[in-house]
């Protein structure tokens, strides 16, 4: 009986220690290669390039962008502040570049954030995930994440010496995307034309279109909402920026009578709904645009 007693304890004790080894090796920080620790910037790539770096089974860093994206143009400021301090080489990639490809299979939306090691992704950030929120908006917090799974360059010193037509009218709004929108537009009394500036991989944008889906049924009737991909009206995006003196990195941006909104938060939708309620009559596309 004891014999056995003990086998057991000898077979749970086994596991515990099997268990805890386990843990210890997937918890191993690791130091990118040595030719990405030298100089603080980002080197633009394709997905060509990004696939070599992988079966060279490289360890690397990988941020994920895309033009006229305000939220890439934030994050990169994050990156920069970063890089600033640490000698480090970031891989910039265009999220066009790995769209269709087996890696959006997991990143769906931009800015994102990929840590490689050994050419294996080993974790990324999403704007889709609330719990990343903070790490997309501040230095410290990218930081603290990255050093989770990197010995970086200081640290390797220490050791050293010691990241959206909807043709139903609904309550008489008007909802309009994409195929000769601009001819589409006209002025209707007592409604506001919303110019609405997206795409579809933005998340923030998402976010805003959610937002117009939640107000239709009580202002629907005073607003018609246009959408506008990025894609097929960025000129249209700077010619009504420069008209509001607006510095437009990327969107959503969003026109509402005489107000301008560059980006999307909790604080814009009363500001919105206001811009709404008061529209004044003006048309930044049909008295400036147009006209001129």
């Amino acid at each position: 009986m004891k014999k056995k007693l003990l086998i057991i304890l000898s077979i749970l004790l086994l596991i515990v220690l099997g268990i805890i080894l386990y843990l210890v090796l997937n918890n191993k920080k690791f130091e990118l290669d040595n030719k990405y620790t030298n100089n603080g910037l980002f080197d633009e790539i394709n997905y060509q390039e990004l696939n070599s770096l992988i079966l060279d089974k490289d360890t690397f860093l990988v941020f994920v962008y895309q033009d006229m994206c305000i939220a890439s143009s934030d994050f990169e400021d994050v990156l920069n502040e970063f890089i600033n301090k640490y000698p480090i080489t970031i891989k910039k990639i265009a999220f066009s570049e790995i769209k269709d490809t087996n890696i959006e299979e997991k990143i769906k939306y931009y800015p994102s954030f990929l840590i490689y090691h050994k050419g294996k992704l080993i974790d990324y950030l999403r704007t889709d995930e609330e719990k990343d929120t903070k790490i997309f908006q501040n230095a410290i917090d990218f930081e603290n994440w990255l050093k989770e799974y990197i010995i970086l360059p200081e640290e390797i010193n220490n050791v050293s010496n010691e990241d959206n037509i909807d043709n139903e009218n609904k309550n008489d709004s008007v909802e309009i995307i994409e195929d000769n929108l601009l001819a589409e537009i006209k002025k209707e009394n007592n409604k506001v034309n919303i110019y609405f500036f997206y795409r579809d991989t933005c998340h923030i944008c998402s976010s805003e279109k959610e937002f117009f889906a939640s107000i239709e049924e009580e202002y629907g009737k005073y607003y018609n909402l246009y959408k506008l991909s990025a894609n097929l009206y960025q000129d249209l995006i700077f010619e009504i920026a420069e008209v509001f003196n607006d510095n437009v990195r990327g969107v959503p941006y969003t026109i509402i009578g005489d107000k301008s909104f560059v980006g999307f938060s909790e604080n814009t939708k009363e500001e919105m709904l206001n811009a709404i309620k008061n529209y004044n009559g003006y048309d930044v596309y049909i008295d400036e645009i147009k006209k001129g």
